[in-house]
């Protein structure tokens, strides 16, 4: 059975680490193995039935989509040997892949009574904040996904992937329930330990990684941990578009600046003149008069020129001029899409805004973007000494006012994930 579980073991080396710009020619790879694995079997008629049931349905699990032959083998596997951890997990994997999680979750959380594993407990963890019971606060399930993230780092504080599950259970939690801040670091956090660990070889990591600083508007952080992921799996389409979006976005916002959102001088001096003589806008500030970071007790007034982003990711990016005739953006965080912006003949002012002086600057190539760190540029001392366009960014709509009124509170969007996670 030697030969038999080297050839198994080059079989999952490839599942789980070979990536090519044909993603057809990895299951071919792994079709033509699982060919070889069934022939050495047939040659072993004396091998322990139940260790043969493992292997075939195992191997057959090995391809993307679900096989039946595949559950038929691991159910005979389990049955013949009930202790045999690893068939259970494989199990509950198919049952996954097949669609349904509440039987996955039985499966695996069977292969619990003969021992704990870190593959059984970081599947849970990914089972269970997928898993939706009507009536149930979605913050069980999430909290209950962390806590059994946290068991499998405990069985093994190096094993890199339980690391990165924990970082996709704090990325959830924050997109579906919290909206605290605090989870999006953590999550950074367990992503930049699981790569220091060997998941450095991970493309859905720096994918997830890519998106959470897209989402937090660091924009070259999320550029290079997207080009990451293309350079470890050249057929992650989805990372190269969401590098092309980013990109395109920066360029967009230097063109919008450039030239005052295309509005004609005539029009855009009428806004700047009405914003400067609303009663609204007493005792605000522009733009350039802020400093980097929150700006407590300090209010931006501008007005509304266009939006600058689609909707389809978050947050809500608005082009405006201030009482200066500066142009610069604004960007609410969990705005409803269903809500009209405020037109330019509206005083918008935001009250402590966070002003990012390093998130709209566009990296010149994806091969000259840093790719082995996500820190980003130190930001300039004062406004002045940027030359890339400047970022209010608000993440409590409670200080936002639109002619003197607090939003309306149908303007608030629930919390939601816009973007994709890869969890394995």
């Amino acid at each position: 059975m030697e030969e038999v579980y080297n050839k198994f073991n080059e079989l999952y080396a490839i599942h789980d680490w070979y990536f090519c710009s044909d993603r057809h020619e990895k299951q071919d790879m792994m079709r033509s193995l699982i060919e070889e694995i069934n022939s050495m079997l047939a040659d072993l008629p004396e091998a322990p039935p139940g260790e043969v049931a493992f292997i075939k349905g195992k191997s057959l699990n090995a391809i993307d989509e679900f096989t039946a032959s595949a559950e038929e083998w691991l159910t005979k596997a389990v049955k013949l040997d009930p202790s045999n951890v690893s068939a259970w997990i494989a199990l509950g994997q198919c049952a996954w892949k097949k669609g349904n999680l509440s039987q996955a979750k039985h499966f695996l959380n069977e292969s619990l009574q003969y021992g704990e594993t870190q593959e059984a407990l970081q599947d849970l963890s990914m089972i269970t904040r997928q898993i939706r019971v009507q009536g149930e606060d979605p913050s069980v399930a999430m909290d209950e996904s962390i806590r059994l993230a946290k068991r499998a780092i405990q069985l093994d504080l190096n094993d890199h992937k339980s690391w990165y599950v924990f970082g996709n259970a704090h990325c959830m939690r924050f997109f579906s329930v919290s909206q605290d801040v605090s989870d999006l670091k953590k999550a950074l956090t367990a992503y930049t330990k699981s790569e220091s660990l060997g998941g450095d070889c991970n493309p859905d990591l720096f994918y997830n990684r890519g998106n959470v600083h897209r989402y937090l508007q660091e924009y070259a952080a999320a550029v290079s941990s997207y080009a990451r992921s293309v350079s470890i799996d050249p057929s992650f389409t989805e990372a190269t578009e969401a590098g092309d979006d980013v990109r395109s976005f920066l360029t967009r916002t230097k063109e919008l600046v450039a030239h005052t959102g295309y509005v004609q001088r005539k029009r855009l001096d009428k806004i700047v003149a009405r914003l400067k003589s609303s009663r609204h806008s007493h005792g605000c500030v522009g733009f350039r008069s802020l400093l980097p970071g929150e700006n407590v007790g300090t209010s931006l007034a501008v007005c509304v020129l266009m939006p600058a982003t689609k909707g389809d990711i978050p947050p809500e990016t608005f082009l405006c001029v201030d009482v200066d005739g500066f142009c610069g953006f604004v960007s609410m965080y969990n705005l409803g899409h269903n809500v009209p912006p405020p037109s330019p003949e509206q005083v918008l002012c935001v009250s402590a805004p966070y002003l990012n002086t390093s998130s709209l600057v566009p990296p010149s190539s994806p091969t000259e973007v840093d790719t082995t760190t996500d820190s980003l540029p130190a930001p300039p001392q004062t406004v002045r000494e940027t030359e890339h366009p400047l970022l209010a960014q608000v993440y409590n709509l409670e200080n936002v006012k639109v002619e003197g009124r607090a939003l309306n509170y149908r303007a608030v969007a629930p919390p939601q994930l816009k973007v994709n996670l890869f969890d394995s």
